[in-house]
């Protein structure tokens, strides 16, 4: 699970991200934990939508004899214009 860390800063409360950028800014310490506990959910969502993508690009450039890059591309192109 990735790091997300909290530095108080002119009276406020940063949460930092992984990559040490500032997710956003908060006034309590509650506020900035509930943050980092959002950030920690939607980062399980991402994880899965990532290993769902990858899923289906192996799967189509093994149903139809594809090369990664097109099938990667053919479903980039398809969430486009689905939903």
């Amino acid at each position: 699970m990735a790091q997300y860390t909290i530095k108080v800063r002119e009276g406020h409360y940063d949460v930092i991200d992984p990559s040490d950028n500032v997710v956003d800014s908060f006034d309590t310490e509650i506020e900035a934990l509930e943050e980092i506990r959002r950030c920690h959910a939607e980062d399980v969502v991402w994880d899965s939508a990532k290993g769902l993508i990858a899923a289906s690009i192996q799967t189509l450039a093994e149903m139809h004899d594809l090369d990664h890059d097109t099938a990667r591309r053919m479903i980039r192109d398809a969430t486009e214009v689905v939903g």
